[in-house]
């Protein structure tokens, strides 16, 4: 007997359907050649199936990028990094191990390839949309803090004088960023390894390096203490690949895609022996959410296997694309600019702030080290 599916479930299939004939379709016509049209033909729907997944083709193409991260294998095997040059290493070899070599290189395929960007044509769509390129901006920023967390806490492992590492961080994804465009204009340009010598030897490079102090003018927010169920659904969390640990007590903090520099001032005042998950929020479109999943988890992935578990950042991160989680924290209004938070204990939501900083405010009443 054939099972009806609900409508929720036909929903979700649709959407697989259209994901894996739309990744056949960027594969073989590149994003520009792709059409609407065509992902329909080939998922067997109709083209109103499709817009009614997905708003756009380019919101279509930035989930197609940001399955491929999140679902990838592990990226070697390789046993992780154990100095900061090693790791880093490492890192930028995971990132541009499959990119093109010479000019030979064919288009067809592309989107099977592990790279930063996942795809010759994500960066010019980027700059091709005003909207789409100050919260990219922020999401590399966001990548910068992570990688730079990894290394201060492997420096630190290793006896370093505890210090900011950021500032290299994002030197580091420069280059790669960079190299991986260049190879695809003019592939062999330079050679991998001298690629990987500049960004292990990134960290004596006599960067200079901003020390982080606690935001100018900040003045604390008011937190209002409440008792409210915490019925924490299920997430992903993208730095570790597995599900998030909202189950746990500790801190929630939301952050609009426009306001994830912010994350470093919760981080800086977070308690060791606290959990904290950093959830991301955007307004109303799914290009922002495919495109916040994407760069994080291909950064992610990377980390893992370049950097031992023990460096990773303490935090989880969850891409709320349904706001799901940022809903059961008990906040209405959401958009690009949100910041809140709200701190659970024993299973009970029992705090809550809204405004600029929401989560350092609701943190740094006790303030440890600046650094890890």
């Amino acid at each position: 007997m054939m099972v009806r599916l609900s409508r929720a479930e036909q929903q979700e299939l649709n959407r697989r359907k259209v994901l894996t004939a739309a990744r056949e379709e960027f594969a073989e016509h590149g994003f520009h050649g792709t059409t609407v049209d065509g992902i329909a033909v080939r998922a067997e729907l109709t083209r109103g199936a499709v817009y009614s997944n997905f708003p756009s083709k380019r919101a279509v193409y930035f989930a197609v990028l940001a399955d491929e991260a999140e679902r990838a294998p592990s990226a070697t095997q390789k046993p992780p990094g154990i100095t900061v040059e090693g790791a880093l290493e490492l890192f930028a070899a995971i990132s541009i191990d499959p990119l093109p070599r010479s000019s030979d290189y064919v288009y067809q395929g592309m989107l099977q390839l592990r790279s930063p960007m996942l795809g010759i044509d994500l960066i010019p769509e980027l700059m091709s949309d005003e909207s789409l390129r100050g919260p990219f901006a922020q999401l590399i920023k966001f990548d910068a803090i992570l990688l730079g967390m990894a290394l201060e806490a492997l420096a630190t492992a290793n006896g370093s004088v505890p210090r900011r590492w950021i500032n290299t961080a994002e030197c580091v994804l420069t280059m790669l960023y960079g190299s991986t465009q260049l190879s695809f204009v003019a592939p062999g340009f330079t050679s991998i390894a001298n690629i990987l010598t500049v960004c292990s030897h990134m960290p004596t490079a006599g960067l200079e390096e901003r020390e982080w102090a606690p935001p100018e003018g900040m003045s604390t927010l008011d937190v209002a203490e409440v008792d409210e169920s915490w019925d924490p659904p299920q997430a992903l969390d993208i730095v570790r690949g597995t599900s998030a640990r909202l189950e746990v007590d500790g801190v929630v903090a939301i952050f609009g895609v426009d306001r994830l520099t912010a994350v470093e001032a919760l981080v800086r005042v977070q308690p060791p022996a606290g959990h904290l998950t950093v959830v991301i929020v955007v307004g109303d479109t799914a290009e922002l959410s495919a495109l916040a999943r994407l760069t994080i988890a291909d950064l992610t992935r990377s980390l893992r296997s370049a950097f031992p578990e023990t460096t990773w950042p303490r935090f989880d991160v969850v891409v709320d694309e349904t706001r799901t989680v940022a809903t059961a924290c008990g906040i209405g209004t959401m958009d690009n600019d949100t910041e809140a938070a709200v701190r659970i204990s024993r299973g009970r939501i029992t705090s809550r702030v809204l405004g600029p900083l929401a989560g350092h405010s609701l943190t740094s009443i006790a303030v440890p080290s600046p650094f890890r």
